[in-house]
């Protein structure tokens, strides 16, 4: 919902939209307080200070369209929502499709984390939604735990396991994106699988595993589950987005991930023995005529999200 852009615009609209009750004072509406965000939806014009009219409160709202969270995704992701470890340390992730590393964090078993540190970038962007939900998703050998740490309260907290070899763990936080500090997901990975792949996403808004699939046989090839490989097999709505992760058992790339008309894949792939591979991918600009499949090879696990707010 927003609120009216033309034409009448009443107390109730913006009490409505707001979840705000009892008589409405302007004096708490101004841009910057806790009802009216900085840094939120559309709502740059409305005053911080001075004057206020009803007309400035067109067309605002307290939690945007799935089409808003994926735009805003699409725009900040490469800029602050999307983190990786790389032997040189954590970094974000810019590119799109396949990116290929010979070491891809390399070293002993143990605790693997990722971070997003980036609170700067973020509390200049635009947030369409109050809910930011955190996913860390990893692919590796003997992969467990999975934990999000944050200085917030997070809600509903999910964790699982596929194959032992991918994970993923996410936590839904009350701030939109631009409010949030430093966010962690770490895991494990066993000391004789020494190379591993993982991933940090903050997405904006409520997104809670609607579904999921593991590995079937042998690693390659059909997934009696519903995944196949190299041809459409699997649907993906337009509020929908889909991780997985999986570890390559043996020389060679560990490679994948769900693609095809209308979706955004990015993925991150080890290159040498027992490897991971880690990927994410969603309907480009929220569209509902995406046509997902799976290609190359079939992840341990894979997790398909849907937006619940």
């Amino acid at each position: 919902m927003a609120t009216p852009s033309s034409g009448a615009i009443s107390a109730n609209n913006i009490r409505t939209e707001f979840g705000l009750s009892g008589p409405l004072s302007f004096g708490n509406l101004y841009r910057g307080g806790s009802t009216i965000r900085n840094n939120f939806g559309n709502n740059s014009g409305v005053p911080a200070n001075g004057a206020l009219d009803f007309s400035d409160y067109y067309n605002l709202y307290k939690d945007g369209t799935i089409a808003q969270k994926i735009a805003a995704w699409e725009s900040y992701r490469t800029t602050g929502l999307h983190s990786q470890k790389l032997e040189s340390g954590v970094v974000k992730i810019t590119h799109t499709n396949d990116y290929y590393s010979n070491s891809y964090m390399a070293g002993p078993g143990g605790t693997q984390v990722v971070t997003n540190n980036y609170t700067t970038e973020r509390s200049s962007m635009i947030a369409p939604s109050e809910w930011t939900t955190i996913i860390g998703v990893a692919g590796c050998g003997n992969a467990s735990g999975g934990t999000i740490s944050s200085s917030h309260t997070q809600y509903n907290h999910y964790n699982d396991n596929h194959n032992g070899n991918a994970n993923v763990a996410t936590a839904q936080i009350n701030l939109p994106f631009t409010e949030l500090g430093n966010i962690s997901y770490s895991f494990n990975r066993a000391a004789n699988a020494r190379w591993a792949a993982g991933m940090l996403i903050l997405m904006p808004g409520k997104w809670e595993v609607n579904r999921d699939y593991t590995e079937q046989g042998s690693g390659w090839g059909y997934n009696t589950l519903g995944i196949g490989n190299n041809a459409p097999s699997i649907s993906f709505l337009s509020n929908e987005l889909a991780v997985h992760g999986r570890e390559r058992n043996g020389d060679g790339p560990s490679s994948g991930g769900i693609t095809g008309t209308n979706v955004t894949k990015v993925s991150i792939n080890g290159w040498w023995y027992n490897t991971g591979n880690a990927a994410i991918s969603w309907p480009t600009g929220a569209s509902s005529s995406a046509s997902p499949y799976m290609y190359n090879e079939q992840p341990d696990g894979t997790w398909i999200f849907r937006e619940v707010s």
